[in-house]
């Protein structure tokens, strides 16, 4: 999936990006994270400077999406959504007071029809 500069000159490249870059090329490779990784990607894909779902990394988006699961998550009062590889990483990354959690695609594809 694509990895893109989101500015104007981005610092090295991807593959110098760490962890991140061995996080996409193992979900690209269609393997499991363990949970290390998982906390790792979901903590890192925080970030508001790029789309949700995406990894910013000095000037690099690495797109996850494709590769995640979207969810609608009731949290708290209101509901978000989420991209995650399961509902277990969304529970341990949101925590607090996390409702019903709903598969809407799964890595890309309409869970409902």
């Amino acid at each position: 999936m694509p990895i893109f500069p989101f500015v104007e000159s981005p610092k090295g490249l991807p593959e110098q990006q760490g962890v991140i870059f061995s996080i996409h090329e193992k979900l690209a490779a269609g393997l499991k994270l363990d949970e290390t990784e998982t906390m790792i990607l979901m903590d890192r894909m925080d970030g508001v400077s790029v789309p949700r779902g995406c990894v910013a990394s000095m000037g690099w988006c690495f797109d996850l999406r494709p590769f995640l699961n979207l969810y609608w998550v009731r949290w708290y009062e209101s509901i978000i959504a989420v991209y995650a590889p399961n509902k277990k990483a969304v529970r341990k990354h949101l925590g607090g007071k996390v409702g019903r959690i709903v598969l809407v695609e799964k890595r890309g594809i309409p869970a409902h029809k």
